[in-house]
């Protein structure tokens, strides 16, 4: 294994790890909003108006399984989306 002695091998090391590190925090939020949004979709039905604040701001579970031309697999889409209607 070669070892790094140059600067410009130093600094890309440095941002290969900090792109590690940001891919496993990313992992960690995005399996956190995904459970949550299992939480709301056990709670609220598909196609549900959920409202978000007295100025009419709410929003609206979407299921995107139903939509069969979307193709799901590791790092695919969420079943369960929020779109949010800010009239």
């Amino acid at each position: 294994m070669a070892t790094l002695t140059k600067k410009s091998d130093l600094a890309l090391a440095a941002k290969v790890k900090q792109w590690q590190q940001a891919k496993a925090r990313a992992k960690i939020l995005y399996d956190r909003a995904d459970r949550i949004l299992q939480e709301i979709a056990a709670k609220a039905k598909v196609g549900d108006e959920i409202p978000l604040n007295e100025s009419g701001k709410k929003a609206v579970l979407l299921d995107n399984f139903a939509d069969k031309a979307i193709v799901w697999g590791h790092g695919g889409v969420r079943r369960y989306d929020l779109d949010i209607i800010d009239p």
